[in-house]
């Protein structure tokens, strides 16, 4: 543990890693301070970190925005219900933790896990967006989502028809904060069951 905190990946899309790892191991040891360090880390990426307005991970790539959110979730659940032992106060916060809850803390994260429902073709596939892997597929696709604009990731869909043989036209102008593929402006054709 001291020998990983010499280095803190603290923003980007893999840091979720390294938080899960300390809480694993503050949990294992009963180690408050521990704890208490991966829910500062946690705090100051999600208040330092990249979300935009509509709730999309900054590189506006569904492949990264998926590992970010659904990594942030898994590390808050892992702090779930942690309460430190009666007495103590963190000597690095101040604070004291009582069954933590940090789910409620961040009303972006029901954004973000929005995102990766909805930014979808008909049949559950990614919306190509600048890096996103073709091969990706929702969990739990809202097809029925419809028409919808995302003003800060600049995504903007039309849509005709319901499930599956749902027509939908893309219009994607995503922004570039650092991660930079050449597709400053893409329209994209579902129908008839395929991408045209």
């Amino acid at each position: 543990v001291d020998f990983a905190q010499t280095y803190l990946p603290t923003q980007g899309n893999m840091a979720n890693s390294y938080w899960r790892g300390l809480i694993q191991i503050g949990r294992a040891l009963g180690d408050s301070d521990i704890i208490h360090r991966a829910v500062e880390l946690v705090r100051d990426f999600v208040a330092e970190g990249k979300f935009l307005s509509d709730g999309f991970w900054s590189e506006v790539t569904l492949s990264y925005h998926v590992q970010t959110i659904n990594g942030l979730v898994s590390a808050i659940e892992l702090l779930d219900g942690w309460s430190d032992p009666e007495g103590y106060i963190s000597p690095r916060t101040g604070l004291r933790f009582d069954s933590l809850d940090m789910a409620s803390e961040f009303p972006i994260i029901a954004k973000a896990l929005e995102i990766n429902r909805i930014v979808v073709y008909p049949n559950g596939t990614y919306l190509p967006i600048q890096d996103t892997w073709a091969n990706a597929t929702a969990r739990q696709p809202d097809t029925g989502a419809g028409s919808f604009l995302l003003p800060a990731g600049k995504i903007g869909r039309v849509t005709q028809g319901s499930g599956r043989n749902q027509t939908q036209l893309n219009l994607n102008f995503q922004p570039k904060y650092g991660h930079i593929h050449r597709d400053g402006l893409n329209i994209t054709l579902f129908a008839n069951g395929a991408e045209l």
